[in-house]
């Protein structure tokens, strides 16, 4: 655990008893209702045509247990984080006797060990500002989110004051107006000073929000982002209008949209230039290349039944095809199917082609001798599913063939590399952008590869598996149009034969 990790965990295990008694009176007052119903409702809308029990909540920094408590209730199935002991501890106790219905993680919410879209609804309240690493956490909520799942954050700008002169005197003006009040101030208590210290170096503190999150969670593939910056009339007691006027709580509600579908539109509108680049690399020495490199892996069996993955226009099934074997090409995206339809005529091959996902496959076990697939599984949302169904038509001794790259780290919009008749420099700018803001919604992109894929393989039960990483060298020779300045990778997977 970083020092600083540490340093908040043992800060808030010290608050685990004061903050329980802070939420054991929000559950005796009104703003358990108020929050009650915020909550409610917004879920309940978000997914009108489920039970509330079908609906799989996280609450994200659970804290003593008060959005646990509210979201048993009013019967959703929750699951509880936190990164202290002492908290999930007094949250248990809270919620009384929805304690046993309720699945409990000691876990830091910026690093979940769950697997993506395992929830619909993710909750948080006073969490993001207290964050070494919010970005971190906001992409972790969003590959947990199944599609078209909610995210609620209520936050505030705390702990602004500390750099903020004008938020200091109004921050100032509470503590005079709580005391003139007689109210209770949540801002005044022990350990405050130590919190001060933590709060100077979480990256929030000096950022202005909730603008800054609605950017973010756009920029990371959330569809529609909405900030409620009067959301604290609603839910606070007036005792918390009074000590926390100058901090107002906002929230932030955003929805996942499908990444699919924005992955089909942005490939279909490429699919154009694609049939064009496929025509000229039939006809190019590369091909030759490339096929050298297939047939390094290639059983000697004729003809093999080839699967190929993320076909585009068809390069891969039509060469292979050329060499005699029955190929069928399958891609997400009409258009490139289309596309592959035109060149496999063009080239008098007899290749079959489907719309079909490639984590999805319309195919039953064990009917493929190869599997096939060129710089698809860096777009691919799900990729380990995929991994998961490409070896399930595999043949016993069947051959996984994967050439791809590190492409979610680096930006497609910087062309300097590629020389001046590459095919990118035609796409213009906002295609090239497109493509960046994709990769931010992929949790590929943040693997380290293809260290990832070989784990993920043997984790689905591949034992013979081999990497080449200089094939790129091999493959691409010149700076041409056909040119690829990120270092690709082989990945050939024997499935192993039954005993």
């Amino acid at each position: 655990m970083e020092k600083l990790n540490y340093e908040i965990h043992e800060y808030w295990s010290g608050r685990a008893k004061g903050y329980s008694e802070y939420n054991k009176e929000e559950f005796k007052d009104s703003r358990y209702h108020s929050w009650k119903e915020t909550l409610d409702t917004a879920i309940r809308s978000a997914f009108p045509d489920k039970r509330p029990q079908e609906i799989r909540v996280l609450d994200a920094g659970s804290g003593p247990g008060f959005f646990t408590g509210i979201l048993c209730e009013c019967g959703y199935s929750v699951t509880a984080l936190d990164c202290t002991e002492a908290m999930l501890e007094e949250a248990s106790a809270n919620v009384g006797p929805y304690a046993d219905s309720v699945r409990w993680i000691l876990g830091n919410v910026e690093d979940i060990n769950f697997e993506d879209m395992s929830f619909d609804v993710i909750v948080s309240r006073n969490v993001t500002w207290n964050l070494p690493h919010p970005k971190r956490a906001y992409r972790e909520w969003f590959r947990l989110l199944d599609q078209g799942g909610l995210l609620l954050n209520f936050d505030a700008n705390w702990y602004r004051y500390l750099v903020d002169e004008d938020k200091k005197a109004a921050y100032e003006q509470d503590r005079e107006n709580a005391a003139e009040a007689g109210t209770y101030d949540c801002n005044v208590g022990e350990n405050f000073d130590k919190m001060e210290q933590l709060a100077k170096e979480m990256p929030l503190t000096s950022i202005l929000r909730p603008g800054w999150d609605k950017e973010f969670l756009t920029q990371i593939g959330f569809g529609t982002v909405e900030a409620d910056e009067d959301i604290w009339k609603t839910v606070w007691s007036e005792e918390e209008k009074i000590s926390c006027a100058s901090t107002p709580m906002f929230m932030i509600k955003a929805r996942k949209s499908d990444i699919k579908e924005r992955v089909v539109d942005y490939w279909g509108k490429r699919s154009e230039s694609f049939l064009d680049q496929r025509r000229q690399e039939l006809q190019d020495p590369i091909t030759e290349r490339w096929l050298q490199e297939i047939h390094t892996y290639l059983p000697k069996k004729r003809p093999l039944n080839i699967l190929d993955v993320g076909c585009g226009s068809g390069y891969f099934s039509i060469l292979l095809s050329k060499e005699g074997h029955i190929c069928t090409g399958i891609d997400l995206t009409p258009e490139m199917i289309a596309s592959a339809e035109i060149l496999a005529a063009e080239e008098k091959e007899n290749c079959v082609f489907h719309v079909m996902d490639a984590e999805q496959l319309a195919f039953g076990d064990e009917i493929f001798d190869v599997v096939i697939s060129r710089n698809l599984t860096w777009t691919l949302p799900h990729p380990k599913e995929a991994y998961r169904e490409w070896l399930r038509v595999l043949k016993p001794g069947g051959l996984l063939l994967n050439f791809d790259a590190n492409y979610g780290l680096e930006k497609t919009a910087r062309m300097d590399a590629l020389p001046h008749n590459h095919a990118h420099q035609a796409l213009g700018h906002g295609m090239l952008e497109e493509n960046d803001a994709i990769k931010q919604q992929l949790s590929i992109s943040f693997q380290s590869r293809p260290a990832w894929d070989m784990e993920t393989l043997g984790d689905l039960g591949a034992e013979k598996i081999t990497v080449d990483f200089k094939v790129g060298k091999r493959i691409y020779k010149k700076k041409d149009i056909f040119y690829n300045p990120t270092p690709i990778f082989t990945l050939a997977v024997i499935k192993d034969e039954r005993e």
